[in-house]
């Protein structure tokens, strides 16, 4: 909008006047309007440091801006020409992008990375905002999600139940040691097919006491943004408890949990490429791990706690031969479909 707006008012012949030389200040609208130029591509970048400001880079073809040219490739505007309302907004691409990345209440618009981005714990945003607000001074913020709150009015005094990382604006993880007992990489073996009964026959699953495991579940898989990484926990005589799934978008145990994704747990997933990643149920806390830095915990209380204490199998949902799994021969008992290679052939 700005380049076309350099325009010579009232006489586009104007701009190419001079032909001895380029004028700088109306060579940005006689490029926007040459004649022989067909096609365009632009890029651009918001930076909110030290001042926000929108820089932008366009290539045309076939370029213009020849000297010597002006007055056959800059042609005057016709005289019976009537604007319309609308062509002033036309060239606003900035305010039409910002426009679309509105971001919601708890959200924040991160103008690097050109998306929304959820507010950290103990911050709020009321929506539309490129930045978060701090909490006041002992208070925090208490969601599913473990994210920014939506409204001042969000921040609270803590409670005995709230997540201890929610206290604090530093960002500190505890870590999980790692297993001890001996590992064999095993090829997942999906139970949604007719030889596992669709996901009914503890064949194709793996004895844990999972309660019990402080290793648990771990994987190697893509973790994306739509699809799920998907684990059927059963019971001792094979019943089906319910499912965990969990991708970048969001987090679910059936019966029991259903939220977003926190922002940490999708930041260190890894992108076009497998991510380490485990699940644990051990003394009735759910954790998901990443490179055994735990990044997700939630507390089972409960009719949820006494429905998955008593998980003693675990088989997985849809993850294919593509990734793998460890198995720990010390505490785990595969199924008789199960191989290291997967489903049994036999």
């Amino acid at each position: 909008k700005q380049w076309y707006q350099r325009r010579v008012r009232g006489d586009f012949g104007q701009a190419g006047k001079n032909e001895s030389h380029k004028d700088a200040t109306t060579t940005h609208f006689t490029q926007v309007v040459w004649k022989t130029t067909s096609q365009v591509n632009c890029a651009y970048s918001f930076v909110s440091q030290p001042d926000r400001k929108a820089y932008v880079v366009c290539q045309y073809w076939p370029k213009g801006n020849f000297l010597h040219q002006y007055k056959t490739h800059v042609l005057a505007q016709d005289p019976d020409y009537v604007p319309d309302p609308r062509e002033e907004n036309a060239f606003d691409i900035f305010a039409k992008e910002k426009e679309r990345l509105q971001c919601e209440p708890g959200a924040y618009l991160d103008e690097t990375l050109e998306r929304c981005v959820w507010c950290p714990p103990k911050t709020y945003s009321a929506g539309g905002d490129i930045k978060c607000d701090l909490c006041p001074e002992g208070l925090i913020t208490v969601n599913i999600a473990n994210e920014g709150a939506k409204s001042i009015e969000e921040c609270v005094k803590p409670g005995p139940g709230d997540l201890l990382e929610n206290l604090v604006l530093t960002e500190k993880y505890e870590y999980y040691e790692g297993p001890t007992s001996y590992t064999e990489e095993f090829s997942p073996c999906s139970c949604w097919t007719h030889r596992c009964h669709f996901c009914s026959s503890v064949d194709c699953a793996i004895k844990q006491d999972l309660f019990n495991s402080t290793q648990g579940i771990a994987v190697r898989s893509h973790v994306r943004f739509r699809q799920y990484n998907s684990i059927v926990f059963y019971d001792e005589v094979g019943t089906q408890l319910g499912m965990f799934r969990w991708s970048k978008k969001g987090i679910h145990l059936t019966g029991c949990l259903a939220c977003r994704a926190p922002r940490d747990l999708r930041h260190d997933c890894e992108i076009n490429a497998p991510t380490s990643w485990s699940v644990s149920m051990a003394g009735g806390e759910l954790q998901i791990r990443i490179n055994n830095k735990i990044l997700f915990r939630r507390i089972l209380k409960g009719a949820c706690y006494n429905k998955y204490s008593s998980a003693k199998r675990f088989a997985f949902y849809g993850l294919n031969g593509d990734n793998t799994f460890s198995f720990v021969p010390d505490e785990m008992e595969a199924g008789p479909e199960v191989t290291s290679n997967g489903c049994s052939l036999n």
